[in-house]
């Protein structure tokens, strides 16, 4: 998420264009419930009851579901964790959405890296220009 912020600092894409990226991003992450069936950690019945209690109450899924004791604190990190392995990555969204080429995806990543490396001391320095 920061490298996108930074594109958009360099003015390489647009702040609508990162918008409309980091949207597609969360619509494609697959949903906790959804995962949490998947790996036979929740009956459909206790989705059901925990989606009734969170138009109630707005908190995360899966937070209300270890308050039941549906699941673990380490059963909600795993799902996490599957959960951000299988969100599209940023980056990749924004090639897909034709907003970066990806050869200009690739020379902005590096300079990126290389100018926020602690290797090369300038972690807590100004970037260096795209």
């Amino acid at each position: 998420m920061l490298f996108g912020v930074e594109l958009v600092r360099r003015e390489i894409i647009r702040p609508q264009d990162f918008v409309l990226a980091v949207e597609q991003m969360f619509q494609s992450r697959p949903p906790i419930g959804e995962l949490a069936l998947k790996r036979g950690k929740l009956a459909m019945h206790q989705v059901f009851e925990i989606l009734a209690i969170q138009t109630e109450r707005p908190k995360p899924f899966g937070r209300i579901a270890v308050e039941m004791n549906y699941l673990t604190e380490t059963d909600l990190a795993e799902l996490l964790m599957m959960q951000a392995d299988s969100t599209p990555k940023l980056s990749e969204i924004l090639v897909e959405m034709g907003m970066i080429s990806r050869e200009r995806l690739s020379q902005a990543r590096d300079a990126y890296y290389e100018s926020h490396s602690p290797l090369n001391g300038s972690a807590l320095a100004a970037p260096q220009p795209l």
